[in-house]
Parts: C-alpha cells; structure tokens; sequence
C-alpha cells in the first residue's frame, strides 16, 4: 500500500513520526508531500518544510515528494498511485484536494491535532476517516460545531489515543547512557526540545541577525528582556 504524509508545516514531521514509522515497519510505501507554496518568511517563515527538515527514521526513508499547489498534489498522487493520503485535522482548502484524487480511489484520512481542527469541526465527516484523540474529544467538537447547525453523522470517526506520544517508547534508557557515556551510578534526564520560534537559542539566529524589521526584533525580545540592549543600540 502507498501511503502519503501531507507536510504543511515543517512541525507535522512531529505529529506523524510514530504513523511514518509504524508504516514503514508494516511494509508500506511511504511519501512525504511537501507543500513549497508554504510562506518562506516572515514570522511564520520558519514552519517551511524544507527539504532539511525531514527526519531520520528508524525503520526506512520515506519518499520526499513536493507540490505547490492544488492541481500538483493531485498530479503527483495520481502518478505515484498513492493509495491513502493523511493530514494533520481536515480544513476547508482540503476538500477540493480531495475532491481531484477521490475519482482515482485514493482514501483521505484526518489525525486530529489539539483543539486545531475545532474551527472546522463541521467538515469532520468529509474524511474516509478521522481519527481522533478520544471520545471526549469528538464530544468537544460536536459542541462547539452546534451552533452552526451542521448535522455531524461521525460514520467515519475512529479513536487513536494520541500518536506523538507513541516517540516515548523508542527511546532506549540504556542506549542514551551509553553513547553519551553517562556512569550507571548517575541519573538521566533527557529534554527532547521542539524546534519553536520563540526558543532562547534561536531568537538570534531568526530574529536579531536575520529580522530586518525592529518592530519584529522587538516584539521576538519581549520573551527575554535581557536582549533589548542586543537589538536597540
């Protein structure tokens, strides 16, 4: 089977990494879409989806495929013969994606992620499939899609715990003492950080050497005062 990741957001290679291993594991053939229409700068810039962003796996490389816009992505996956597309929650400019590839029988399934996919909760049975957290969850988008009146069936809704947390598991104590060299006797911390805007260790490298507004220096500074001196001089 040809399974293919859709890549917003550079970030999305967080939200799938278990799925893209798991599907690996099993045997699939896996594609991560790149969408290169994604802004380049600006304070969303960095949630491009480069090329450099794509992670190393355990179980496999996938196949790094791009498209930049609606009628690309459809040309790819239908030349590709991709057989299920997954995206991270199921919004409005998604059903016209959908709508190119369904006629070649391509299944479109949603992951939902956070409370991202509440102000779209009304398109939750346009998906084959939509997955989400837990009933509690489904439950929330059903109130909040209330008002607007949208009779929502939920044939299509599964529930799948929440997949980002599935990393944990592959992360072998043992093997981290041991190429870091850490002495038995000593406790280990591991902090995985998330590539985040407003890091500490990156405000100079996106904001105060790269920025050329100082309104936007500024603004990326309010977090960490002590580097007002750094922009203002």
């Amino acid at each position: 089977m040809k399974i293919a990741f859709l890549i917003e957001k550079n970030t999305f290679y967080r939200m799938f990494a278990p799925l893209i291993e798991e599907a690996m594991l099993c045997g699939h053939d896996v594609y991560c879409l790149h969408d290169t229409a994604a802004i380049r700068g600006g304070t969303k810039g960095y949630l491009y989806p480069a090329l450099s962003d794509v992670p190393i796996f355990r179980n496999g490389k996938p196949v790094v495929l791009f498209y930049s816009d609606v009628m690309a992505f459809a040309t790819t996956v239908r030349e590709m013969k991709i057989d299920i597309v997954i995206s991270i929650n199921f919004y409005h400019w998604h059903i016209r994606f959908q709508e190119l590839v369904k006629p070649f029988g391509v299944k479109w399934v949603s992951i939902q992620y956070a409370l991202d996919m509440l102000p779209a909760s009304h398109l939750i049975d346009i998906p084959d499939r939509y997955f989400f957290f837990s009933e509690v969850w489904y439950e929330l988008a059903r109130t909040f899609n209330q008002p607007k009146k949208t009779q929502l069936i939920g044939d299509g809704v599964r529930f799948c715990g929440f997949p980002e947390l599935d990393q944990i598991t592959v992360i072998d104590p043992a093997q981290v003492r041991l190429e870091l060299g850490i002495p038995e006797d000593k406790p280990v911390v591991l902090y995985l950080s998330f590539q985040y805007l407003m890091q500490e260790k990156q405000l100079y490298s996106r904001y105060i050497f790269t920025e050329n507004n100082p309104v936007m220096k500024l603004l990326a500074c309010m977090r960490y005062p002590k580097y007002f001196n750094h922009v203002i001089h």
